[in-house]
Parts: structure tokens; sequence; C-alpha cells
């Protein structure tokens, strides 16, 4: 997924983080933005919320791959 513009009051990453862990089932290889992306409600939090979720996010993902590697 390429996005080309962004406002300024919208962190990227949490964009990222949304689309990420937003996933569309389809059995094709086909282009998702237009046809699916596109029709998604993405809820945007205040930029110092968006920060806050990348920040815990990561964190919960660091821990995580510290439990895998010690297994």
């Amino acid at each position: 997924m390429k996005i080309l513009k962004v406002a300024a009051d919208i962190e990227i990453e949490y964009v990222a983080m949304f689309m990420n862990i937003t996933r569309l089932i389809g059995d094709t290889h086909k282009r998702y933005w237009i046809s699916e992306y596109s029709k998604l409600c993405m809820p945007i939090p205040p930029r110092k919320e968006q920060k806050r979720i990348i920040n815990a996010t990561n964190a919960m993902f660091e821990k995580l791959d510290a439990i895998m590697e010690s297994l």
C-alpha cells in the first residue's frame, strides 16, 4: 500500500498500524486500495493520542518479541 499524502495532524505510523491490523479477506492479489480500503472508516484521535497508541503498540510488540526469543 502506498500512501501519497497524509494530513499534517495525522501520524503516518498510526495509519500504517491501522492498515496493517485491518485484514481484508480475499483469494486474489488484486489492488485493495480503491476496491476495499477506500470504504473503511478509520478513527483518528488527536495527534497526542495517536502517538500514545503508537508507543504502546510498539512496546507490546517488543515484549512479544522478547517472549518469542525466550521460547
